[in-house]
């Protein structure tokens, strides 16, 4: 803190205490609702006496009357008369295009609605131009010309981009449409929905061949239950030529289906902060199958409902995720592993069968695994009386099981242990202060942050699940 701090800070101590302030003036000022719940402050403003003006929650002098009084970091003049990196995205260079309210600095856009394209190009935290944007909407025809002003249906825009327009995006509404990725494409769909038509015989979104597909903040729904095997699939990424190998990248994606969420045959897929949704009764195989050379990596996402994860000769990569009441068949359970590998870290299982009996024998020790691998994670099946994992095709390190009576394959786990979860009813599966899991994951493996986005570990060591636990 600065001297000429100090002294106004203990002159406005002195006013305060003296009563000889002639408006009330609080040892710290806040300028909104936000600010001021930031400090614990019930107020939506502290305003400074005359002549001072709020700066980093303290009251003092303004610092300018004109830019050229500034420089630096802060060199524009705010109409408080503080020196500030941006007063708004004028000030703000292409790279870090948003001025930010709270810090007045130039940022990167986080979402689509910081730019004025209404597509933020996530990879950079630059505006994309709208030119280069395709513009589709619930109303829009196969005649429209695809631009913000005149924006066209959705098969249209996905059709249509190329690499001078690559990014499509689906304004806000509810698309009755079935969907077709073959090239390299950016798919924003922030409030916007597709929902899989009954005749089609499609899947709601088929990503095929040469696709370089990435998907951000959109609502996939398939209702259907019969028609052919792709009619009823959320999502469906498939190599068609048997030559090339689509990839496919989803951000905050959501897919419900009511038989088969996500399937990929030699596809390449990554996932973030996405959910797999089915009916909680389901066991239709399967909530998400992966076969023949693909992949799958899953981090902070959630699966729900339905039949199994199951892959055949392929590869699934789980982390920091909840695996919530998947039923699958008596005999497989939730997770399936033939010919290839189930690998589970800083997870959470709750309510879902591991019968353990069939499938690849778990191999866990290298990066070219086998089997199901499950580790720095907690299994719990509080519904049922039997095990939570059952036979030898499961392998767990480091993780609370229960209820459990019989041997785990693996070590360091803690039997029969309460997760002690916040509130596993309302599928909340923080852990309490209490919970056995808080700094018990392996000791010199740390994770990666966690499904809510805090740091691993917090108190020197990680903790077992998808949450960390922050006092």
């Amino acid at each position: 803190m600065t001297i000429w701090k100090v002294v106004f800070v203990a002159l406005i101590g002195f006013a305060l205490g003296s009563g000889c302030s002639t408006r009330p003036n609080p040892a710290v000022c806040c300028v909104s609702q936000a600010d001021c719940n930031s400090l614990g402050v019930d107020e939506p403003i502290r305003t400074c006496a005359d002549g001072l003006v709020c700066s980093d929650h303290m009251c003092v002098p303004p610092q300018c009357e004109l830019d050229v009084d500034c420089g630096g970091a802060t060199p524009f003049c705010a109409q408080d008369g503080m020196c500030v990196g941006c007063r708004g995205a004028a000030d703000c260079g292409a790279s870090t295009p948003v001025c930010d309210e709270t810090m007045h600095a130039c940022r990167g856009c986080m979402v689509d609605a910081d730019c004025p394209s209404a597509a933020c190009d996530f990879e950079t935290g630059s505006c994309v131009d709208a030119a280069s944007v395709l513009y589709a909407s619930p109303t829009g025809t196969e005649q429209a010309e695809c631009s913000q002003q005149a924006p066209c249906s959705a098969t249209k825009a996905v059709a249509a981009a190329n690499v001078a327009r690559s990014t499509v995006k689906l304004l806000p509404g509810v698309y009755s449409t079935n969907l077709r990725i073959d090239r390299a494409i950016a798919l924003h769909g922030e409030g916007a929905t597709i929902i899989a038509t009954a005749t089609a015989a499609a899947p709601a979104l088929l990503v095929v061949d040469a696709a370089r597909a990435r998907v951000y903040d959109l609502s996939i729904v398939n209702n259907n239950t019969t028609g052919s095997s792709d009619a009823v699939i959320g999502v469906l990424c498939q190599s068609e030529d048997n030559l090339n190998t689509p990839q496919l990248a989803l951000t905050r994606v959501s897919i419900d289906a009511k038989s088969k969420p996500m399937h990929l045959n030699l596809c390449k897929l990554t996932a973030s902060q996405t959910t797999l949704r089915s009916s909680r009764t389901s066991t239709e195989r399967y909530l998400l199958l992966v076969a023949n050379g693909g992949s799958a990596s899953f981090d902070r996402s959630t699966f729900i409902g339905g039949g199994s994860l199951a892959v055949l000769d392929a590869h699934i990569t789980i982390t920091n995720s909840v695996i919530d009441g998947l039923l699958g068949d008596a005999t497989e359970g939730a997770l399936v592993a033939a010919l290839g590998s189930i690998s589970i870290a800083y997870s959470t299982i709750f309510d879902s069968p591991l019968p353990c009996g069939t499938g690849t024998a778990p191999a866990c020790a290298s990066a070219a695994r086998e089997g199901i691998c499950i580790e720095n994670s907690i299994v719990n099946k509080p519904s049922s009386l039997n095990d939570a994992i059952g036979g030898n095709k499961c392998r767990c390190d480091y993780c609370v099981v229960s209820p459990q009576q019989g041997t785990v394959l693996g070590a360091n786990n803690l039997i029969g242990a309460n997760p002690n979860f916040k509130n596993p009813a309302g599928s909340d599966f923080r852990l309490l202060a209490d919970s056995p899991a808080i700094d018990a994951a392996h000791p010199s493996i740390t994770g990666t942050a966690d499904y809510d986005g805090v740091a691993r570990p917090q108190n020197g060591r990680s903790d077992m699940g998808a949450f960390e636990f922050k006092p």
